[in-house]
């Protein structure tokens, strides 16, 4: 049976959401909280919750790692702005940063596949899947 993680699809966005807003509530300023808020909000649909959301973590940006700060970038830009040299230019940064970090790997995928370029997106995913097999994220 495969490992999930809070905000994954497979374990359930709706339920993740009270544990961002606890988390947001304990810290206002923690913006991972509200980047994984963003992220459960747009799997939902909700796209002006996860716009809000996203919205607030490119605000908080500058308080985490550059690694967090350059993926939080990617999704805001991905989703956010819709600008998507900016987003792919942060995603591979992140990919640069931390070359086994599956994670990063997975969101430039799903960049890519946002950008239409189906054979990047396939190289980044399987180079997911390999760092992080049994990541429910990467998928």
């Amino acid at each position: 049976m495969p490992q999930t993680v809070p905000n994954s699809p497979m374990k359930g966005d709706a339920e993740a959401i009270p544990y961002f807003r606890q988390a947001i509530q304990l810290d206002p300023n923690f913006a991972l909280a509200y980047e994984g808020l963003g992220v459960a909000y747009g799997n939902l649909g909700e796209l002006s919750l996860s716009l809000e959301s996203m919205s607030k973590a490119y605000a908080l940006r500058n308080r985490v790692t550059e690694r967090e700060r350059l993926l939080i970038a990617a999704m805001y830009n991905m989703s956010g702005s819709g600008d998507l040299d900016q987003a792919r230019q942060a995603a591979q940064a992140a990919v640069r940063k931390s070359p086994t970090f599956g994670f990063a790997r997975a969101r430039l995928a799903e960049l890519e596949f946002s950008r239409g370029d189906v054979a990047a997106a396939a190289e980044a995913l399987g180079h997911a899947l390999t760092l992080a097999p049994r990541n429910a994220q990467a998928l």
